[in-house]
């Protein structure tokens, strides 16, 4: 089957695939691969006190960023030819940490100046490679727009990014459809 679900599986195998090996610095500077999330990040670790709201403590950035986050939004279907189909809004939020305690050697300055930049790097890397065949798992085809941008609100010591597309997927056909439109082979 071809459904929202399917797609989002495999959104994250293949954006997995695509970032294997690929590493950028988290909170505390140590070298790490980006984490891919579908819909949601992991809920703060933390302990929450009655009535108040979660939060990420440290160790829950150094552990999830930096990282990509898979959304899917609405869906439509739209009759087109003759089967139809159906498209699924998809949103990546790319997140990375920039942050060090060292405020005063250069190598740090640095890093939170250029962190924008490694955000932008993962956003190419996965234009780059969707791009080439709009297709993903020989199955769901990315549709026109493929909108790239940073999020303007001012997060740091966190940078974001985002790409927006629209991915078609499959739908019900009935079976009238195939018997009366000759669409069977049979």
């Amino acid at each position: 089957m071809m459904t929202a679900l399917d797609m989002i599986d495999a959104v994250n195998e293949d954006l997995r695939g695509l970032f294997n090996g690929y590493t950028l610095p988290n909170k505390a500077g140590i070298l790490q691969e980006v984490k891919i999330f579908s819909q949601y990040m992991p809920p703060p670790s933390g302990i929450v006190v009655a009535g108040s709201k979660p939060e990420y403590s440290s160790s829950d950035y150094e552990m999830n960023f930096p990282c990509i986050v898979i959304k899917t939004g609405e869906m439509t279907d739209k009759e087109e030819g003759r089967l139809g189909m159906t498209r699924v809004s998809l949103k990546l939020l790319f997140g990375v940490y920039a942050w060090s305690e060292s405020e005063d050697d250069e190598e740090s300055r640095m890093f939170k100046v250029n962190a924008w930049r490694d955000v932008q790097s993962m956003m190419d890397k996965v234009r780059w490679h969707w791009l080439k065949d709009r297709i993903i798992a020989r199955k769901f085809r990315i549709e026109m727009p493929f909108v790239m941008k940073h999020l303007d609100e001012d997060t740091y010591p966190l940078f974001f990014g985002e790409i927006n597309t629209l991915i078609e997927i499959g739908r019900p056909v009935r079976d009238y459809d195939y018997v009366y439109r000759g669409l069977n082979n049979s």
